[in-house]
C-alpha cells in the first residue's frame, strides 16, 4: 500500500460529503466517483472535484484500483456493491443502514472475513472529540457505573459533516494500516 490510500466513491447524494472529505484528506487520494449513469448530480460532483465519473462498479474498480471503495448509495444496493468491492480485494467503507436486512449483512461480513478485508459501517459521529472524551470518561470510571450513554451531536453545515468524515477516515486509516 502507497502512503496515501486511494478511494473511490459510489453515489454522490450523501456521497458528496463522502468524496469531499477524502479529496481533503492527506492521506487520501480521490480516484473518481461511481455511478450507474451520467445524470447531472453525478457529473456535477465529477466536473466540481475534477476527478473522473465511472458508471458500473467493476469497470470503476478495474480502473482505479482503489484501495477503499466508499459506498453511498441507498440501502438496496449496499449488499452487491459491497460483495463485489470486497471480492476485488478493496477495504469498504459502507453508509448506514448497512444493509436492508440481516441475512444481507450477514452476506456482506462473511465475505470480509473470507477476504480478509475491513468493513465498516458509517457511524463516524464515534470519533467526534465529544464521543471520545466520553468514552475516555467511561473507560476510567470517572461516571460511576454507566448503564447507558446518549450523546447528541448536530452537524448542519456540508463542511461540518466534511470535517466529521475526515475525523473518522483518519481514526480508519490507522486500523487499515496497522
Amino acid at each position: 500500500m502507497s502512503d496515501r490510500l486511494k478511494t473511490l466513491v459510489v453515489g454522490s447524494g450523501w456521497g458528496r460529503n463522502h468524496a469531499i472529505a477524502y479529496q481533503s484528506h492527506p492521506d487520501a487520494e480521490l480516484m473518481g466517483i461511481c455511478g450507474r449513469t451520467a445524470s447531472d448530480r453525478n457529473t456535477g460532483l465529477a466536473h466540481e472535484l475534477q476527478v473522473p465519473l465511472l458508471l458500473g462498479l467493476e469497470e470503476a474498480i478495474n480502473r482505479t484500483q482503489p484501495d477503499i471503495v466508499s459506498i453511498a448509495t441507498k440501502e438496496p444496493g449496499h449488499e452487491a456493491a459491497t460483495r463485489l468491492s470486497l471480492a476485488a480485494g478493496c477495504h469498504v467503507y459502507c453508509e448506514k443502514m448497512l444493509a436492508d436486512s440481516v441475512a444481507a449483512a450477514e452476506r456482506m461480513v462473511a465475505v470480509a472475513k473470507r477476504t480478509g478485508k475491513q468493513l465498516m459501517t458509517g457511524y463516524n459521529y464515534r470519533f467526534s472529540p465529544s464521543a471520545l472524551k466520553l468514552k475516555q470518561l467511561v473507560q476510567q470510571g470517572a461516571l460511576g457505573i454507566s448503564l447507558s450513554a446518549r450523546l447528541s451531536l448536530s452537524a448542519t453545515a456540508s463542511t461540518t459533516r466534511s470535517t466529521s468524515c475526515a475525523a473518522c477516515w483518519a481514526m480508519w486509516r490507522r486500523s487499515i494500516v496497522s
